[in-house]
């Protein structure tokens, strides 16, 4: 009978200090079985790791052992997600033990603080699907944690910061596992198009790639962007990969030059993008051919 409680029933976990408490969750959760380091039974905790769906642990010393039968039953858990186990060194070793393959939905990584990261423990197992949130993209060791894992679909994110140099770069994990890559962060045009060039990956999907600004002339500054559009047009459209999405923005002003003239220049050296001129310039360029697209929007100012 309490067995089946377990299962079915009391499947939200809690370990204390010399006590393991198996409660069934809601508003008014209810405590069921407490085991404790003195009265515990071994099948049962091992039941309960098994079909936990909600664990935390709290201010425990690891040398606290009568609870490891459900530390080994969290090694044939099917019903508790990654996430809730991600953040804590023990759990997640038990959880990862003998583990062919997982998902993680989202996960922050940083190189601050002593902040545990569960992707050095992944070891040889394959993680089907994981979200990985950057606090400092750029810092040169923030995704050490990727290297040699095998991963086939890896979405990043960052917080409102251009990222300039690869995810990959000294960080690659298997390509060869790598289906899919959608980077849902700000991302440098120069950046965007060697990753193009250097992974061969069947879905890649950049929805903000950045054309960068500089304090070159105008004139300049456009046939610059122009180069570096026509690279990044021909690594999506020339690489291997079965669908490519690309959408690049930009926008910059220029004080003294006139809407007039930045019109002009457009036509002459993008004579392929659509121009609309109001009180700014829109810029506008759109091709697809068959899954492969790219988007390209970019606004200029000319202050009164």
């Amino acid at each position: 009978m309490l067995a089946y409680i377990l299962k079915h029933f009391a499947t939200r976990i809690t370990e204390k200090l010399y006590s393991l408490l198996c409660v069934v969750p809601g508003y008014w959760p209810i405590e069921v079985v407490r085991f404790s380091s003195k009265y515990h039974i071994q099948a049962l905790m091992n039941v309960a790791g098994r079909f936990c769906t909600t664990i935390q642990r709290g201010q425990v010393p690891e040398r606290q052992r009568f609870t490891d039968p459900m530390y080994d039953g969290l090694a044939f858990n099917d019903v508790l997600s990654p996430k809730c186990v991600s953040n804590n060194k023990k759990l997640f070793r038990a959880y990862i033990k003998g583990r062919e393959s997982f998902q993680l939905d989202e996960h922050s990584i940083s190189n601050y603080g002593n902040v545990y990261n569960c992707l050095k423990d992944v070891g040889g197992a394959i993680i089907r699907s994981i979200r990985v949130c950057a606090t400092n993209p750029n810092e040169y060791t923030t995704f050490s944690c990727l290297t040699g894992l095998k991963i086939e679909d890896l979405s990043v994110y960052a917080r409102e910061v251009t990222i300039t140099r690869s995810p990959f770069l000294h960080s690659t994990p298997e390509m060869d596992y790598m289906k899919r890559l959608s980077i849902h962060a700000k991302l440098s045009i120069v950046t965007a198009t060697l990753m193009l060039y250097r992974y061969d990956i069947d879905c890649v999907i950049m929805d903000r790639v950045r054309l960068i600004n500089s304090r070159l002339p105008f004139d300049d500054l456009i046939n610059q962007w122009r180069v570096r559009l026509e690279i990044l047009s021909n690594a999506v459209f020339t690489r291997k990969g079965t669908k490519i999405v690309v959408r690049c923005i930009g926008s910059n002003t220029f004080k003294n030059v006139s809407l007039t003239t930045m019109v002009k220049k457009l036509n002459e050296a993008l004579p392929d993008y659509e121009v609309e001129c109001t009180h700014y310039i829109q810029c506008r360029y759109s091709k697809v051919i068959g899954s492969k697209s790219l988007e390209v929007k970019f606004d200029l100012y000319s202050p009164r």
